[in-house]
């Protein structure tokens, strides 16, 4: 059986996985970039390399603000190690943009490092599966100025 502590563990750092889509998808950029260590790092197999936490900032709203809008989505979610400070999980993101007309599926390996009692990411790594670049039919319905 599992001690309460592990449990506690677990339940914080699927909620840090949560957190960091919610944030992406809402423009949350203070909250996104709590969820890294301050020399964390954001990589991703199409290119992106990141390191720190005003890179990771600068190079995630980069990509995010210019479309009208944009939404992640987490699933399925694995602790696939976890120590007394440091874990390791796996993610399946599916991400869905107007604009420039983006639906990408794929994975995120996370390395994770709990600090002062908190869970942060110290590398995410997103492996791209699938990739359409097609237009998008649909109606944007929220306006991510006015969203609360």
């Amino acid at each position: 059986m599992r001690d309460i502590q592990e449990l506690m563990d677990r339940l914080a750092i699927r909620e840090l996985i949560e957190k960091y889509t919610v944030c992406v998808t809402r423009r949350d950029w203070d909250g996104m970039i709590s969820c890294f260590l301050e020399d964390g790092r954001w990589i991703t197999s199409v290119g992106h390399d990141l390191a720190g936490v005003a890179a990771i900032r600068e190079g995630i709203m980069a990509a995010v603000a210019p479309r009208k809008f944009l939404m992640q989505m987490t699933h399925g979610m694995t602790i696939d190690r976890l120590d007394a400070d440091s874990a390791e999980t796996t993610s399946i993101l599916h991400e869905f943009a107007v604009e420039d007309s983006i639906f990408v599926l794929g994975t995120y390996h996370d390395q994770l490092a709990k600090v002062g009692g908190e869970w942060k990411f110290r590398e995410r790594f997103f492996q791209v599966h699938y990739m359409d670049m097609g237009a998008q039919p649909g109606q944007v319905m929220v306006d991510y100025a006015t969203l609360r």
